[in-house]
């Protein structure tokens, strides 16, 4: 719960730089590409902060 917390905590507060953040298509999604905004937004964020490892997963994240 506290390391939750830490990681919210942290991107509130860690100012996001353009170039540093991962960026994904979503029209690579498998599904339903043209309506799979917020989920490769999401993908992009996590992999930005660490929170997913898509080498563990064995596919790119949004997939």
């Amino acid at each position: 719960m506290f390391r939750a917390f830490t990681l919210i905590a942290a991107m509130l507060l860690t100012p996001l730089s353009q170039a540093q953040v991962p960026y994904y298509s979503q029209l690579d999604n498998l599904h339903k590409p043209d309506s799979t905004c917020s989920i490769t937004s999401l993908a992009m964020i996590s992999d930005y902060f660490d929170l997913t490892d898509p080498e563990q997963l064995g596919q790119r994240t949004p997939d």
